[in-house]
């Protein structure tokens, strides 16, 4: 059984250290590549997230005013947060925040605005509804 132990394992040989530097330059190139690509899919997918979400916020405002008639013609400049409801316009924007299922949405692309920063909705007595970031990016309606 030694016998056979010795002649299997008589010649043991690894891998280089050549061979080893190679395959981590190779890792590396991969990685060069890869991550950039994947930080460019990221921020372009919150970005969608962002429009879909001020898109979101400006059917709730709608749907909110056209279910509820006494508030027609209300004009709404303010940052889309709870508020208590002391005006009109702040009851409507609570309305339309309780039609949310979870958390109220806010920014998730720096290129937009401050992340994690309210949307400001302004409504015109139309019922024109624009949804802009904090930096004045018209997120809805697209231009």
């Amino acid at each position: 059984m030694r016998e056979l132990f010795k002649r299997v394992f008589k010649k043991e040989e690894g891998f280089s250290l050549i061979e080893l530097i190679i395959v981590i330059a190779i890792l590396a190139i991969i990685a060069a590549i890869a991550v950039p690509t994947l930080l460019a899919n990221i921020r372009r997918a919150n970005e969608g997230t962002d429009i879909a979400n001020a898109k979101l916020i400006a059917d709730s405002i709608s749907t909110t005013i056209a279910q509820n008639p006494e508030y027609e013609g209300v004009v709404i400049a303010l940052d889309f947060v709870t508020s208590g409801g002391a005006s009109d316009a702040e009851e409507v924007v609570d309305l339309a925040v309780a039609s949310f299922t979870g958390a109220v949405p806010v920014l998730k692309a720096s290129s937009y605005g401050t992340v994690g920063s309210n949307y400001e909705v302004t409504t015109t007595a139309a019922g024109a509804v624009t949804v802009v970031s904090d930096t004045g990016t018209v997120l809805y309606p697209r231009p």
